[in-house]
């Protein structure tokens, strides 16, 4: 099945294959675009204080696209770490947090933050425009945010097609894609906003929903995967097994995806697992090296950045939701479906499974008592995921309490938290993303530093993605790179200044009621 693709008109690279710790996807990050009315904003909507600039390294643009995905190579001797090295942290912040929330994006949340490149209208796709509407609290229903949603709203780059990803109408009669908030919607990531570092020019990796941005939070590439797993298929093929892995760095057919692990039972649900423990008849699309789209397993055998911590000696930790359980939130999986690590079939089938992933309850416990690992990912239960129909209110809330925890611990000195959203949800952006290879990038969503070394007050306008997250890590650790993605991004290192007086996380309120006189925002 031939794939449609992203014009490549804003820069382009190839992908590429470099061996067990750098395989994937070069390029550089997105570029600016312009939109309706920029909030309090100059130079194309930089701010003229108080900001970063863009330092991001460009794309080779000489270079042609090539819709060969990254190789599907597992861990193995290849490029192996010198066990000698000091892999202690060099940066002042000791213990790193990627922190990942649902279906945002940059304009859908801080559109009219003051100084920042929003937006408060946006133009559709008969050449007109609208006002943003009011954000509602809870969304319903679920706006495609598929891939091929994502293409049709980018519109080569047009931005101005997100009223033809769904026929669904705000309360006021705009397009639901169309809405922004106001402060007072969500007055604590305002908070910490203006407190720490917020960026406006970071996008998701991917065009396109949550698996496959959920596994460059992680590998800085998709293994080839362009969409999410579409359910147990009652005509599918039968799934090839596989023998159980010895060990995590021990696996029969090492780097081979789409094979069925005999030893990991599959769950009951026939959707809302999107790993190696899924129906056996389970499917996702993945871009082969032919450039076509074909459908496997969803259980992959990529290199990820635990891989590389473990092998360096360094702790870290996935905070997730655990199987087994239905909030009736979305896809009825109480979000274990964002439990990424559940793709990695040399992490889900070893002892690293229940080493490394832990109940995301455990974070706040751990925080509190100055038991956080190195390296820390947080993702949430469908609940407080702040994807639609969640409660944006009870999501922030959430986040406020595990911000709360940390910062009642001993390790908020020495912390660092990344705070974003992982992909578009559907709602509308004003600014078109570089489209550096066959993935993406995706759409802008928000980013916030919170770290009391994080500089205070700035926005920061360079460009940057989900893999920029894991070069700090690694350029903190001193560990190689996983793929030309990570090693060709900025590492965030611009959004920090050591030398400075420690910020403190500013006084916040979790709150009961919307600004629309919503009751049922849960407290934690």
């Amino acid at each position: 099945m031939q794939r449609r693709v992203p014009s490549l008109a804003f820069g382009a690279v190839a992908l590429v294959a470099a061996g067990a710790l750098a395989v994937g996807v070069a390029g550089g990050c997105g570029a600016n675009g312009s939109g309706g009315e920029h909030g309090a904003a100059d130079d194309g909507g930089r701010a003229s204080d108080s900001t970063v600039a863009d330092s991001a390294p460009s794309a080779d643009a000489s270079r042609p696209a090539d819709a060969s995905p990254p190789a599907d190579t597992g861990p193995g001797s290849d490029g192996s770490l010198d066990g000698g090295s000091d892999h202690a942290a060099k940066f002042p912040v000791k213990n790193v947090i990627f922190f990942v929330k649902e279906n945002r994006t940059f304009d859908n949340y801080f559109g009219k933050f003051p100084g920042a490149n929003g937006a408060t209208s946006g133009r559709l796709c008969d050449g007109g425009t609208v006002p943003l509407a009011p954000l509602l609290d809870r969304i319903s229903p679920d706006i495609s945010h598929a891939w091929e949603a994502a293409l049709t709203a980018y519109n080569d780059g047009g931005m101005n097609c997100f009223d033809r990803i769904t026929p669904a109408k705000h309360p006021d009669g705009t397009p639901l894609s169309y809405q922004v908030a106001d402060p007072a919607d969500i007055p604590n990531y305002y908070q910490l906003a203006k407190t720490f570092v917020l960026a406006d020019n970071f996008f998701s990796s991917l065009h396109g929903p949550s698996f496959p941005n959920h596994l460059y939070t992680i590998a800085a590439q998709s293994g080839g995967v362009e969409d999410n797993p579409a359910g147990a298929k009652a005509d599918a093929a039968p799934t090839p097994k596989v023998a159980a892995c010895n060990s995590v760095t021990s696996c029969p057919d090492p780097g081979e995806a789409g094979l069925e692990p005999e030893d990991v039972p599959s769950l009951p649900q026939k959707k809302g697992v999107w790993g190696c423990d899924a129906d056996p008849k389970e499917r996702v699309a993945v871009l082969d090296q032919e450039g076509e789209v074909v459908e496997i397993y969803p259980c992959l055998d990529i290199l990820t950045l635990g891989d590389v911590l473990t092998e360096a000696g360094v702790s870290w930790k996935m905070y997730a939701p655990t199987a087994g359980v239905d909030d009736a939130g979305f896809q009825g999986s109480a979000g274990y479906i964002w439990t990424v690590y559940d793709a990695i079939r040399h992490m889900r089938d070893s002892e690293a499974w229940k080493e490394h992933i832990v109940p995301t309850e455990q974070f706040a416990i751990d925080a509190r008592a100055g038991n956080l690992p190195s390296v820390s990912w947080i993702s949430t239960p469908s609940v407080v995921s702040e994807h639609p129909s969640a409660s944006t209110c009870t999501g922030e809330n959430w986040t406020v309490s595990l911000l709360q925890a940390l910062s009642a611990g001993p390790q908020w000195s020495t912390s660092a938290m990344f705070l974003t959203w992982d992909d578009f949800g559907g709602f509308y952006d004003h600014v078109a993303p570089q489209q550096i290879d066959a993935y993406g990038l995706g759409f802008r969503v928000p980013l916030i530093v919170i770290s009391p070394y994080a500089k205070s007050g700035t926005i920061d306008h360079t460009k940057a993605e989900f893999s920029s997250v894991l070069r700090f890590i690694e350029a903190d650790f001193d560990l190689p790179s996983l793929t030309d993605r990570d090693k060709n991004a900025v590492d965030m290192t611009q959004d920090f200044d050591w030398t400075q007086s420690p910020v403190a996380l500013p006084q916040m309120q979790q709150r009961t009621t919307t600004p629309a006189g919503d009751a049922g925002c849960q407290t934690y």
